[in-house]
């Protein structure tokens, strides 16, 4: 496991760290007791150097895997350097045929100044500096009773201290925990995946502004193929949120969010997408679940303000000009309710974001992919009240 695939926000510009999302995009079926290292490095203009190193064995029913990754740069202009170090440790084993455990740690540590892109180049703070060093450790289980049956279970606890120079509240503090249970039931025709979760955060638990969130989740997923052209997806989640803060106000309050998909084979080659769900998103200190993430092939989860109520609407067209060449279309509008907290309350913002995608994956040889893609999107904000 690299460590930056567990992590978000690295900060980094896509392409400029020392290694691609992952170092194995296509593994083998079969792998064999062995240890292996696998690292990566990048060395750039303003003294800008990253690596990453992982180490890892198989030995019979134990693996594991250590890994670290480092980046630093100075930056294109003053206070606009940063600097990260995460460090993992990742262990599973397989108990019995059908029982296997798995434990992770983790640690990052990230120092930087104003990195904000704005359009005006000159437009940045000169005394803005933060850090954060978070350290986090993982438990999980997956339980496999019968061929048509799986359990997984999943536990994660976060410890989190921040730094900021140039905020309202110079320190911020957070640590809380989830936990996750999943149970998945397949035949050749239909597959039902069904569970919940439950995590409670405390954010600045001795300062003035400390508040305390706890938020549970359920959810249920059904995958029908009929007639043998149309797959469907129907399902549903439910999310209880309470929070509190220091001025003894509470927010209580349930949101439902149904879930329809359908993927429709028109001919071998081409297939039409077209998905309507309801998602709410969670807090950040936890960007982690075992739900699933997509419905007919559309995104979810985004990386959208804590609290956010997102609508999205899509359509997609998906073919396969030829054994080594296909493409696609994809179309998709979000409707977002966005909270924002402030000292006199709190306000929502009402945006509508479209999103459109094409792509085209073409694999010339054996050892050669390319690909190409273009995803236009624009936010639009469209009204604001107080809660």
């Amino acid at each position: 496991m690299q460590p930056q695939l567990g992590e978000r926000q690295l900060l980094i510009v896509e392409g400029s760290g020392p290694a691609v999302a992952s170092f194995n995009e296509f593994n083998p079926l079969f792998l064999r007791n062995r240890f292996a290292v696998q690292a990566a490095a990048v060395v750039g203009s303003n003294d800008t150097y990253g690596d990453e190193v992982t180490q890892s064995g198989v030995w019979d029913r134990f693996s594991y895997s250590l890994g670290q990754f480092h980046y630093e740069t100075d930056g294109f202009r003053p206070n606009n350097d940063l600097t990260q170090d995460i460090y993992n440790a990742f262990i599973q084993a397989s108990v019995s045929p059908s029982l296997s455990i798995q434990a992770e740690a983790r640690h990052r540590d990230v120092e930087h100044g104003d990195i904000r892109l704005n359009f005006d180049l000159d437009d940045f703070e000169e005394e803005a500096r933060t850090s954060l060093i978070s350290d986090s450790v993982r438990f999980g289980a997956h339980y496999y009773p019968a061929p048509h049956s799986d359990f997984i279970a999943s536990f994660l606890y976060r410890d989190q201290d921040e730094e900021l120079t140039d905020a309202p509240f110079q320190s911020r503090s957070s640590y809380g925990y989830v936990g996750e249970a999943q149970y998945m039931f397949r035949l050749p025709a239909l597959k039902l995946i069904a569970g919940g979760g439950y995590y409670d955060v405390k954010h600045n638990p001795v300062e003035d502004n400390s508040f305390h969130i706890r938020h549970g989740n359920g959810y249920a997923y059904s995958y029908l193929r009929y007639p043998a052209q149309l797959t469907w997806t129907i399902g549903a989640s439910v999310d209880v949120l309470d929070t509190e803060d220091p001025e003894t106000r509470k927010e209580h309050y349930n949101r439902f969010n149904p879930k329809v998909g359908l993927m429709w084979d028109l001919t071998p080659r081409t297939t039409f997408r077209a998905a309507a769900f309801k998602t709410l998103k969670r807090a950040t200190l936890f960007d982690q679940t075992i739900e699933p993430t997509q419905v007919a092939g559309f995104n979810q989860f985004f990386d959208d303000f804590d609290s956010t109520e997102a609508r999205r609407l899509g359509l997609a067209l998906d073919h396969r000009f030829s054994s080594d060449l296909y493409g696609g279309v994809e179309l998709s509008r979000r409707d977002l309710q966005v909270p924002i907290d402030t000292l006199d309350g709190t306000f929502v913002t009402d945006f509508s974001e479209n999103l459109r995608r094409a792509y085209l994956y073409w694999t010339p040889h054996s050892r050669v992919a390319m690909s190409v893609s273009s995803s236009p999107r624009n936010l639009n904000r469209k009204s604001t009240r107080y809660r």
